[in-house]
């Protein structure tokens, strides 16, 4: 303790209980400035949709929201947005919202009640539904037919026990997936593949299936290719398992046609597959033009 005395006493015990107290100080004002802040909780939203509004805006008006349900898991985003800047679109809805689910979580009553006035999908769903409720939606557009396949790096895909030995198959987590599911499925089990000689990984899309397959996830995967494309290059390989499916087509709420929404609706269907970064998108062909603009 005496020694303890000594050095408090002396220049370099001062500048030591100045040190200290300069510290305590400080922790005790920190504290107190953190107690002052009021920490904001994140804001709630969902990934599975996106929401704008038009120029209007929806102060003006009650709401009016034009909804747009993805089944093909397609980024809408841009296409949401050039319908809300779209003035003669502004004229008559408040917001744009696009829906991003897969074909087994939908309700089909939503579509009974047509909550969506625009729909993106493969036609074997609203082909397989009920009189009443497909009449409710009509195609404007589509893209190209296509085929399934199987997909491996280096080497051809074959239809074989020794070839699935000891394999990462790759499939879309969807059986109603027609390219990326019930057609590989049928293929494997037609030609008598032992099922316990490969493991099955699913994914949510197809480009996350190309993913796993460039970063060696898996070894072989199941997708789609549009017609006359399936090729093999030096390092993708592919076995064609068939041709002709129907591709995905962009159905309007029938009462909507032949109004000015048809018309812009169709303008930007065209100018959202142009400016898309995946070829498949790019190439797309009205069925049902606006005879406004003719």
């Amino acid at each position: 303790m005496s020694f303890l005395r000594t050095i408090l006493r002396s220049p370099v015990g001062h500048y030591w209980l100045y040190g200290v107290a300069f510290v305590v100080i400080s922790i005790v004002v920190w504290l107190s400035a953190y107690s002052s802040i009021s920490v904001k909780s994140l804001s709630q939203r969902s990934y599975n949709s996106y929401q704008c509004e038009t120029v209007a805006g929806s102060a003006s008006r009650p709401e009016q929201i034009f909804r747009i349900l993805d089944l093909f898991i397609l980024d809408a985003d841009s296409l949401a947005n050039a319908l809300c800047q779209d003035p003669a679109f502004a004229q008559r809805y408040t917001q744009v919202n696009v829906s991003w689910m897969h074909r087994d979580q939908i309700d089909l009553r939503s579509l009974f009640n047509q909550q969506y006035e625009l729909i993106f999908s493969k036609p074997e769903l609203l082909n397989h539904l009920a009189e009443g409720v497909s009449d409710n939606y009509l195609a404007l557009a589509k893209h190209a037919d296509y085929a399934s396949q199987l997909i491996a790096l280096n080497t051809v895909p074959q239809l074989s026990n020794d070839y699935f030995r000891g394999k990462r198959l790759g499939l879309i987590d969807d059986p109603l997936s027609l390219s990326g599911y019930q057609i590989p499925k049928a293929a494997l089990k037609k030609a008598d593949i032992d099922d316990t000689l490969y493991e099955v990984i699913s994914y949510k899309s197809h480009d996350l299936l190309h993913r796993a397959l460039l970063l060696g996830e898996i070894d072989v995967m199941a997708s789609f290719a549009p017609i006359g494309s399936v090729q093999n290059t030096t390092a993708r390989k592919s076995l064609l398992l068939q041709e002709k499916l129907l591709g995905p087509r962009w159905y309007l709420q029938s009462e909507l046609l032949e109004q000015e929404i048809h018309c812009r609706v169709i303008t930007h269907l065209q100018a959202f597959a142009a400016r898309h970064v995946s070829p498949y998108i790019n190439d797309i062909s009205v069925l049902r033009g606006c005879l406004r603009e003719a």
